[in-house]
């Protein structure tokens, strides 16, 4: 079990000259420790030498945590596998989010509980010591940063596949071949805002209700606009802004990264004609 660390910083404290005393009062009573609890999946050795483990994130009912693009209303999540041994890379793998409104502002993420899937590649066949920092954000009617260690052993020889590690692998995002999409093309346009991004996707209806479009630039000094969308049988089309944060900063189509959820379902598309 991961211990979440005991300095783990709390910035709705600076919130509550601006609430009302009752709110204030429930606020001083909330702690990551309260709302949050992080385990370590060891998980299972891989045929192919590599190691599906999994970081388990469990929260009292209502609260939510954050995706890979988290939206305006997110925290973005940060692993830091630096102090691990035998490790030679980490990438987790994101299960289908939710799309919520937090005052109005689209967030992307988990509510209650979520289980990432993380492919480790060991630098030898020997186990795998994880000692790694994450920080992350946990949001109900207030928002708290989490900052926590992240330890354990990965064995070196196979075992039982996680079920849990098995059920989250289960949701994640469909490619563009399992989609059935049969092109993606973008045209860009300089505004006096920053730069209009319009996108046509081939793509049939995803299982589900409520299609939502999420943009990643590539590039973390590109701030995205919430796409504005629409489809049309088998058409779906986005128009959204994009504004460089930096002098210089180049746009690459090739970089976009194109997620389509619904409520069902998902698919990533990775860069457009």
């Amino acid at each position: 079990m991961v211990q979440l660390m005991k300095n783990a910083f709390i910035f709705a404290l600076a919130l509550m000259c601006f609430l009302p005393t009752s709110l204030a009062a429930q606020i001083k009573l909330k702690s990551v420790h309260d709302v949050v609890e992080v385990e370590l999946l060891p998980g299972w050795r891989m045929e192919n030498g590599q190691h599906m483990a999994g970081i388990s994130i469990k929260m009292l009912p209502g609260w939510k945590t954050y995706w890979r693009a988290p939206g305006d209303g997110g925290i973005p999540t940060t692993v830091n596998w630096r102090g691990s041994k035998n490790l030679n890379s980490a990438k987790i793998l994101w299960p289908r989010p939710e799309v919520f409104r937090t005052y109005g502002l689209r967030s992307i993420g988990y509510v209650d509980a979520v289980v990432l899937p993380v492919i480790i590649r060991p630098n030898s066949n020997a186990p795998v010591k994880v000692n790694a920092s994450m920080h992350f954000g946990v949001c109900e009617e207030i928002c708290l940063p989490v900052q926590i260690k992240l330890s354990g052993m990965l064995p070196s020889v196979p075992g039982p596949k996680n079920a849990a590690i098995r059920a989250s692998l289960r949701t994640l995002p469909l490619t563009a071949k399992q989609a059935k999409v049969r092109s993606a093309t973008c045209k860009f346009q300089p505004s006096a805002e920053g730069i209009r991004l319009e996108l046509r996707l081939d793509v049939p209806p995803l299982a589900g209700r409520s299609e939502i479009l999420s943009i990643e630039p590539g590039n973390k000094n590109i701030w995205v606009s919430e796409p504005k969308t629409r489809r049309s049988g088998n058409i779906f089309k986005a128009s959204a802004l994009l504004v460089p944060q930096a002098a210089g900063t180049a746009i690459s189509r090739n970089n976009l990264r194109l997620t389509l959820i619904s409520s069902k379902s998902s698919v990533e598309i990775f860069g457009c004609d």
